[in-house]
């Protein structure tokens, strides 16, 4: 063991030289392009950009180049290697050629213009033996940006038109955080780099907690760790994480994760929360978001899962909780197990309990209820539906609307105004017929029921009373279609009915209920809103009997009754 002394020495000087040693090559400057385009212009603007910059691509440089292409505008920001951020929106051009050749100008405009901005505030070298001429005053110095200063989040103001464009400098060791591979530490500032904050590490590892300028790599934390910068690959901490910059990897903690940056492009998992800061812009979330309580960001426009709740200012994705979903607008799809919640929906909420939206573009799905204020497309619920304005289909046990261009099917349905129809038990609408029918047919002699009319559709439940023979009593309700010619209308009624006979018949020791369908076409005359009569034909069916007998019975039917009220 003591001829091995030396040499464990010698590796121990080589690792800690390793550890403190900037990385090799990293002279050459490297910048990150993000673009959010069609797919189609996505390798196009980010070719043009790097050689209007005349960088080479980094996935996790310092810079950064953001650009967004919507319909109609074009948006590029430029972050340095300090964090200070500047951009600029125009209208989008007309054509792909001239808005990759825009993205490309604006990228480089801004860059230049971020490095004049950090060059005036740079107080210049005294020369020597200058002296300010007798009546001239000395320019006072601006203060030089700080350095490992939190990143902003705010956006600065556009260049000035024609400035003349200023050469991008060489990294400057003042300013630009220094790369190191790795790093150990106890506790901050305990540790082999105590200037962690203005580093970047690939390798951080930390018994307590730390904080670092920025991770291109792997991250193990005991407690937590704060990021002054992006979190470019994978961490692990036991209790909590804090980045000022974006998440661009993969983040673990025991219970919480804050974020102060403007991209959540990874996955974010913690046993409480995912929380984003709320600042002027907010963080857009574009990756996963895993909580065992609460996730909360600004936008969404990947997945959020939450033990609990999910809240967002804009959703563009899916959002998963066990409780409730909350946003302001969905571009997507909510579930959750107790409620959903957005001011307006352009997708899809399913709860199994409560769907509550003012907007509705698309559909709300739910066991117990759905409430909106303007339904464009499909309320589904096993219990009420109600809506203000419903332009599409309202399907539930009960249906409530202020004005309907469509459909409510259910047992009851209800509306101010239908200008569609209403297909269940109970049909009721300000511009509907609720009508007492009463008839005589061949299978029944007494007839009385409620016709129910929305639109082209009615509905006429009833009880029927046959004294002769057996003194069958029936059980009915029709669904048919009304065509009116005023006065004159005609009708096609399908109906089904439950028969009981209060006698048994010869030889049967009880009576046996059997069912009954008839399909009838009617003629009518309205002679007045309050009286109107009607007669028609059609065809009756006894579907089944008794047990001991189960062969149809189809005979012809014929109907005449009258309308009151």
């Amino acid at each position: 063991m003591r001829r091995l002394s030396p040499w464990l020495g010698l590796a121990a000087l080589a690792v800690v030289a390793t550890c403190s040693a900037p990385s090799l090559g990293r002279d050459e400057p490297t910048v990150a392009v993000d673009v959010d385009a069609p797919s189609a212009l996505v390798p196009r603007i980010r070719a043009a950009v790097l050689s209007e910059l005349g960088m080479h691509l980094d996935p996790v440089a310092l810079r950064r180049v953001e650009v967004m292409v919507e319909e109609r505008t074009l948006t590029v920001s430029y972050l340095g290697p300090t964090g200070a951020s500047v951009r600029r929106t125009v209208e989008r051009p007309e054509g792909d050629d001239e808005t990759v050749e825009t993205a490309a100008l604006l990228a480089g405009n801004l860059a230049r213009d971020q490095v004049g901005t950090l060059l005036e505030g740079l107080e210049p070298a005294p020369e020597p033996e200058a002296m300010a001429a007798p009546n001239e005053k000395t320019p006072e110095p601006m203060l030089a940006p700080q350095v490992g200063a939190p990143r902003s989040s705010e956006a600065a103001t556009e260049p000035a038109p024609g400035a003349l464009p200023l050469p991008e400098p060489a990294p400057d060791a003042a300013s630009a955080p220094t790369f190191s591979f790795a790093q150990l530490s106890l506790v901050w500032p305990v540790a082999v780099f105590p200037d962690a904050q203005d580093r970047s590490f690939a390798l951080d590892v930390s018994a307590l907690f730390t904080r670092t300028g920025a991770l291109a790599g792997v991250g193990f934390y005991g407690l937590g760790a704060l990021f002054h910068g992006d979190e470019a690959g994978v961490s692990v901490a036991g209790i909590a994480t804090y980045r000022q910059g974006d998440l661009l990897g993969l983040g673990i903690a025991g219970l919480a994760q804050v974020s102060e940056g403007r991209w959540m492009r990874g996955i974010a998992i913690s046993g409480l929360a995912n929380v984003d800061v709320l600042h002027d812009e907010g963080t857009e979330l574009r990756g996963v978001e895993v909580a065992g309580v609460a996730n909360a960001v600004v936008e969404v426009e990947g997945v959020q899962i939450g033990g609990v709740a999910n809240v967002a200012r804009e959703a563009e994705g899916l959002q998963m909780a066990g409780v409730a979903n909350v946003a302001e607008e969905v571009s997507g799809f909510q579930l959750a197990v107790a409620a959903n919640v957005a001011r307006r929906l352009d997708g899809l909420q399913m709860s199994a309990g409560t769907n509550v939206a003012e907007l509705v573009t698309g559909a709300q799905l739910a066991v117990g209820s759905n409430h909106a204020d303007i339904v464009s497309g499909l309320q589904v619920s096993s219990g009420v539906n109600t809506a203000g304005y419903v332009d599409g289909l309202q399907v539930g046990m009960v249906n409530v609307a202020k004005r309907v261009s469509g459909a409510q099917v259910g047992l009851i349905n209800v509306a101010e105004e239908n200008d569609g129809t209403a297909v269940g038990l109970v049909n009721i609408a300000g511009n509907g017929d609720i009508q007492v029918a009463t008839w005589a047919a061949m299978s029944s002699l007494t007839n009385i029921g409620a016709k129910m009319r929305v639109g082209p559709v009615f509905v006429l439940p009833a009880f029927g009373y046959h004294p002769l023979g057996d003194g069958v009593i029936r059980a009915r309700v029709g669904v048919g279609a009304h065509i009116p010619i005023d006065p004159v209308f005609l009708e096609i009624l399908p109906d089904y009915a439950y028969a009981y006979p209060l006698q048994p018949r010869d030889g049967e020791a009880e009576r046996m209920g059997h069912h009954e369908a008839a399909l009838t076409a009617r003629v009518g005359y309205q002679v007045s809103e309050m009286f109107g009569f009607f007669g028609g034909a059609g065809v009756h069916f006894d579907v089944t009997q008794s047990v001991e007998d189960g062969s149809a019975d189809v005979r012809p039917e014929l109907a005449a009754g009258v309308l009151l009220f």
